[in-house]
């Protein structure tokens, strides 16, 4: 089985997996379950640095690990949420370049004629991003939507339960995209029949 994401890099590990399994199935995979988020629609790698550019990717050690520690993790936990900095929960794309949708939606096609020509059984799954949830869907979301229902792959929606669980007053989301261990839970729930059956 494999789980990916991120359609414009799976042509790459696509390949090299090809390389190394038999012609009568190429990728050596039996099931694909793909997950995709609204941004994944546009999600081409640049390659461009990150160090230093993006918070997440420091280039210089903190002078101690425990204020790194408190910083970072800590203080964001027990601070009220009123004195948390205001930060945009979105997920931006990876670039704005119009070219890209065309060449995601082109690897995400690619990735499922590979597999479906190995035999493979493919599922789909679309994720939300808090923000989604809360504001509306993103236009990637149908872009991806309408893309993988022509190709007649079946599509699960991951983010209902999390929509209803957020209306309900729990929080089912790490950050602005990721699930907590409730969100999790609610994964399995959404995926667990579509997944069985695909398996029988």
């Amino acid at each position: 089985s494999r789980t990916t994401s991120s359609p414009a890099q799976w042509e790459q590990r696509t390949a090299c997996k090809t390389m190394n399994a038999s012609s009568a199935n190429p990728t050596g995979f039996d099931h694909y379950l793909i997950v995709l988020s609204s941004h994944d629609y546009s999600d081409v790698p640049t390659f461009k640095p990150t160090v230093d550019v993006d918070s997440s990717f420091p280039g210089h050690k903190p002078l101690f690990a425990l204020q790194e520690g408190v910083t970072r993790y800590l203080l964001p936990r027990i601070l009220p949420a009123s004195m948390r900095p205001k930060t945009d929960t979105s997920i931006s794309n990876a670039s704005n370049d119009p070219k890209n949708p065309a060449i995601a939606m082109k690897a995400l096609h690619d990735l499922i004629g590979i597999a479906r020509k190995s035999g493979a059984k493919v599922l789909v799954a679309q994720h939300l991003e808090k923000v989604e949830c809360e504001k509306g869907l993103k236009p990637g979301h149908d872009v991806i939507l309408k893309t993988v229902i022509a190709l007649d792959v079946p599509v699960v929606q991951i983010g209902d339960k999390f929509r209803v669980a957020l209306k309900q007053g729990s929080n089912p989301y790490f950050d602005a995209i990721h699930a907590n261990s409730s969100g999790q839970h609610l994964i399995v729930d959404t995926i667990e029949s579509p997944l069985l059956k695909m398996l029988n």
